[in-house]
């Protein structure tokens, strides 16, 4: 029986020190200015000390992650069409911490200029 726990404790101990992760996550909501979620919108996410990209697309209730990131800065881009592109920079990725960044996308102008 001593055997049975000492065996059951160890592989205890073993997969919680695999369940730690080095990762973390960003997550959010695209909405529009009058608050309208934004299905299909286009998020980049990249690494600014080594330029790698995690890209993904707003589902139908307009949210998005982005999980199991290395620890780093990082700058989020979303697109969609009929939006300006919305940029933010610095944003910083911890271990085991999950950002939440929610996206504010406005119209674009149809307006045309006149010369």
């Amino acid at each position: 029986m001593k055997t049975f726990a000492a065996s059951f404790f160890s592989l205890f101990l073993a997969v919680a020190t695999f369940a730690q992760s080095d990762r973390g996550t960003i997550t959010g909501a695209i909405t529009d200015s009058s608050g309208a979620l934004i299905p299909g919108a286009k998020i980049t996410l990249v690494n600014v000390e080594t330029d790698t990209r995690s890209e993904t697309v707003s589902t139908s209730t307009g949210n998005y992650t982005l999980p199991a990131l290395a620890v780093g800065n990082y700058t989020l881009k979303v697109e969609h069409e009929g939006f300006n592109t919305y940029q933010q920079t610095g944003i910083h990725v911890q271990v085991a911490v999950t950002n939440r960044i929610d996206v504010v996308s406005r119209f674009q102008s149809r307006r045309k200029r006149r010369y």
